[in-house]
């Protein structure tokens, strides 16, 4: 399945609904994604699939990953694995990285923080990080 084209900095997000007949299931073990560099085939990442709402959706599993400093500006394919009812389950996935983003994330949130000695933006990421900027000219 083709994701689509993301930068980087931003999330890519793949979700699989495990099935047994055409009918949602449970699979015998959690989903296992692995993600590839098409260029070289070279493992990039690897996680086990959490479940998406236990009680609402059988067999519904979702992955955010951030595109963090692992990845580069490409093609990726992915497989997620999983066994149900004895039979092994291989779904493949790809997208591509385009040129553009920051591995640090997008700006969320920003404020102004204005001291006496300087003038202060101060920003969060969507990554969880908190970074500040000044500039006398603010």
């Amino acid at each position: 399945m083709y994701i689509g084209r993301v930068q980087l900095g931003n999330n890519v997000v793949i979700a699989i609904l495990t099935k047994t007949g055409g009918v949602p299931a449970v699979p015998d073990n959690v989903p296992t994604v692995r993600i590839y560099a098409a260029s070289t085939g070279t493992l990039v990442y690897t996680a086990k699939m959490p479940v998406a709402d236990r009680y609402g959706a059988t067999g519904m599993f979702l992955l955010p990953i951030f595109l963090n400093a692992a990845f580069s500006v490409g093609q990726y394919y992915a497989t997620v694995g999983y066994q149900i009812q004895g039979t092994q389950v291989l779904e493949p996935y790809n997208f591509e990285i385009v040129p553009g983003g920051d591995v640090r994330g997008s700006v969320i949130s920003m404020t102004w923080y204005d001291r006496p000695q300087a003038k202060f933006v101060v920003m969060e990421t969507d990554s969880g990080r908190l970074e500040y900027g000044r500039n006398p000219r603010l």
